[in-house]
């Protein structure tokens, strides 16, 4: 939703982010948000821009607004962060000034005059490999010191502790050999892009899974890709195709009603 200049009233961290909430709703507003309650929240802002007569009497409406939306929205922080403007990708950032300092430095190298020296250092910064983004080199003592950072020490290491604790059984050990793969997989994948063996590994496990959560696995899930890549997967590996119903912009009235379906 438009919204012209500042709110006239005294605005607490909590009254700024319902304003935020409907400047961030847009027209389809009513898709996230019932009638009422979206008629409250307009009713609401307006209260919040108007110049105020008895400031006093204004807060305790504006207090009551809120009250009564905590109740009404209680994921209206999430419904903000799903709408919140995104903005160019900080690797895609990183790598366009990294393409200006390139050129700025290849044409240094080409039209100054350099000795030999300083020519071969300029080169060689302009030839170094780039760790930021993408896949760096990988290398037995890389994997180390990744397993040292994220668990403490070396695998190798770790897997004796089975006898300093005592694991004799083959069903604990069998759990124990499982939670140590488990932990040096970890490691390993953070070394690379998932591969197609890793990710049918990952799927035929994860079908044989206790308390399975659905969709809960995707709540800090970055997708590499547009939408459709989003769809693709939702649809074809968290659910089945038949189970998920695409809405491309869907008037609110029939978006709704398709939510209905089978209840």
């Amino acid at each position: 939703m438009q919204l012209n200049g500042n709110p006239k009233a005294f605005i607490r961290s909590e009254a700024a982010d319902f304003i935020n909430l409907y400047r961030l709703l847009g027209e389809r507003a009513e898709i996230f948000l019932p009638k009422h309650i979206l008629d409250n929240l307009r009713n609401f802002v307006k209260l919040c821009y108007e110049e105020p007569t008895d400031p006093a009497k204004q807060q305790a409406e504006i207090n009551k607004y809120i009250l009564e939306f905590k109740e009404a929205i209680p994921g209206y922080v999430d419904v903000a962060l799903m709408l919140y403007p995104t903005e160019e990708s900080k690797a895609y950032q990183y790598s366009a000034k990294k393409l200006v300092f390139k050129n700025r430095l290849t044409s240094f190298i080409d039209n100054e005059s350099l000795n030999a020296e300083t020519k071969k250092y300029a080169t060689n910064i302009l030839n170094s490999h780039d760790f930021s983004i993408g896949t760096p080199p990988v290398t037995a003592d890389l994997i180390e010191y990744l397993s040292r950072i994220l668990l403490g020490d070396v695998m190798r290491d770790l897997r004796k502790f089975r006898d300093v604790i005592g694991i004799t059984d083959n069903i604990d050990e069998a759990h124990w050999n499982y939670f140590m793969d488990t932990l040096e997989q970890m490691v390993i994948q953070s070394t690379h892009y998932t591969t197609k063996p890793e990710r049918e590994d990952f799927l035929h496990r994860t079908e044989w899974a206790v308390n399975f959560k659905g969709l809960n696995g995707l709540i800090r899930t970055v997708v590499a890709g547009n939408a459709d890549t989003a769809v693709k997967l939702i649809k074809g590996e968290v659910f089945s195709s038949e189970s998920v119903v695409v809405l491309d912009t869907p008037e609110a009235v029939k978006g709704f009603a398709k939510t209905q379906v089978g209840r």
